[in-house]
């Protein structure tokens, strides 16, 4: 099956308590022959990075340096307006995972299907209809040595699991090597592999976001967390590359999610000097509603904004190099043929704008996600359509060249992928703050917000063509009433099931 026809067979298509699962050792799983209903469909290579917003060389950040992202978006669609479906971990991996839109089943602390035991996973699915999946990193989600559960992975999705964590990172987040209680102070044997530390924001909210430092490492790239978990991945998709059974690996990076740890040399690619602070109209936030705000650091001096900023970047430099190993491993496997290739985020990330670090709010620094997809019939193009992440299920199993019967809440990008200037519906997201359940819809040139049962909480709306980074919210200007009415009209159907008197309290986290 050449390039073209593989996108026609995807046109055709309709899409529509757990235990954790242990690690196990490359060659251990039970894998089983590709039956011949399988046989000739496309293998996937899924990349998921952790807090990775939009500040990348290919969506026009000119300070951050991330040349093998750039190099995937060249040969792949680029999606400009691409949102999570919930601006925090879990629950918006466990919607894009399973093509649903968050509710208030989708816990923090808890496996989705405690919720909705029946919840069928994408990687769950292809392994039914006969293809081998493997779990590198962080798929679903992974907590933090301070809480109790060591995995949210998932049994029924992965023939193969492994976590990539080390024994000087032993939950992946970098918390041994910063000053957090726990850490490099209880293990001074990691000393020796710390150049810097700088905390940068001290909270006592351990281990909350708010809690921003930085780590310089005396690592090698292959030494650290990210890079074990590419190792593995390369070796995967080498065992795989030639077997008839078709693969879906999903490698789910580490960085750039706090603790900033990376190998020195990337802090060094940056100076705090070129970093650049948001500038941004005084009073600008007086007419939006309180709740609206989260993850704040007001004690932060400009010095420490711009470390934290060149930290970010530093990490995310790092992990790019790991993706770039992996886009290596494709030529030289020669995988381009019969393999798609999707790079995303679980959601996006402040670095400062409207006095935010972190994720949990509706402003898009948060809420956007970078999107890429490459892959056979696929030529390169930017898609400025909105789309979200629950788009992303329908997709991959159309370009499978599967019909699934079950109902889901995305719709298929295929015609993104055939024609990039295409258009898409609006893009929804939901996130709970203090005890009010935030909803938002997202269109090309508008960004409505709710906030509480019927707004009783507030209510944001912004003119993205003439007010990009929403520092003007018109909720309450008479001359948009109708434009407001409109959004409101379409946001209500998608959110039938979040009102503010369920108990769950899901944001902070």
């Amino acid at each position: 099956m050449d390039r073209r026809e593989f996108l026609k067979l995807a046109a055709s298509v309709s899409a529509g308590a757990v235990l954790p699962v242990a690690d196990r050792a490359l060659g251990a799983s039970a894998s089983a022959p590709a039956d011949s209903a399988a046989r000739g469909r496309p293998n996937f290579l899924f990349i998921v990075c952790d807090d990775l917003n939009q500040a990348l060389g290919c969506y026009g950040n000119s300070v951050v340096k991330t040349p093998n992202i750039d190099r995937l978006a060249a040969r792949g669609v680029r999606f400009e307006r691409a949102h999570c479906n919930y601006p925090l971990c879990l629950p918006s991996r466990h919607s894009f995972l399973t093509g649903l839109r968050p509710d208030a089943r989708f816990e923090l602390h808890k496996p989705l299907r405690e919720s909705i035991p029946d919840v069928e996973y994408l990687p769950q699915y292809l392994r039914e209809q006969g293809y081998f999946t493997a779990r590198i990193g962080k798929a679903f989600h992974t907590a933090s040595i301070f809480t109790e559960n060591g995995s949210y992975e998932d049994a029924a999705c992965w023939d193969l699991s492994e976590s990539g964590v080390t024994r000087d990172n032993p939950d992946g987040y970098g918390t041994l090597y910063a000053s957090i209680p726990r850490g490099v102070k209880e293990h001074p044997e990691l000393s020796e592999l710390v150049a810097f530390r700088d905390l940068l924001n001290n909270t006592g909210n351990c281990p909350g976001d708010y809690w921003i430092e930085r780590a310089g490492l005396k690592l090698d790239d292959a030494q650290t967390v990210d890079g074990n978990i590419c190792g593995i991945a390369r070796q995967v998709l080498t065992t795989h590359a030639d077997e008839k059974r078709p693969f879906f690996v999903l490698a789910g990076f580490r960085r750039p999610h706090e603790i900033w740890a990376a190998p020195e040399k990337y802090f060094q690619m940056y100076s705090t000097d070129e970093m650049k602070l948001p500038e941004e109209p005084p009073g600008h936030d007086k007419l939006v509603p309180e709740i609206a705000f989260t993850r704040r650091a007001p004690n932060m001096t400009d010095a420490q904004r711009k470390m934290a900023v060149q930290s970010y970047y530093a990490c995310v430099s790092s992990v790019d190099h790991q993706i770039g190993l992996l886009l290596d491993e494709m030529d030289r496997l020669n995988l381009w043929d019969n393999t798609f290739v999707v790079l995303t985020a679980d959601h996006g990330y402040h670095l400062g704008e409207h006095g935010m670090w972190g994720k949990v709010s509706l402003f898009q620094e948060s809420a956007k996600v970078p999107l890429i997809i490459a892959g056979p019939g696929i030529k390169a193009g930017v898609c400025p359509a909105t789309v979200e992440s629950v788009d992303l299920f329908p997709t991959l199993v159309a370009l499978a060249g599967l019909n699934r019967s079950q109902k889901v809440d995305g719709v298929s990008l295929v015609p993104q992928l055939e024609n990039p200037q295409a258009p898409h519906g609006p893009a929804f997201s939901v996130v709970r703050h203090k005890m009010s359940w935030g909803k938002a819809i997202y269109t090309e040139d508008w960004r409505y917000t709710e906030w509480g049962d019927n707004a009783s909480a507030g209510a944001e709306l912004y003119d993205l063509k003439n007010d990009p980074k929403e520092y003007k919210n018109l909720a309450n200007d008479p001359a948009f009433a109708g434009r407001r009415a409109e959004l409101k009209a379409l946001l209500a159907p998608k959110m039938t099931n979040l009102r503010d008197s369920d108990p769950r309290d899901t944001a902070e986290g």
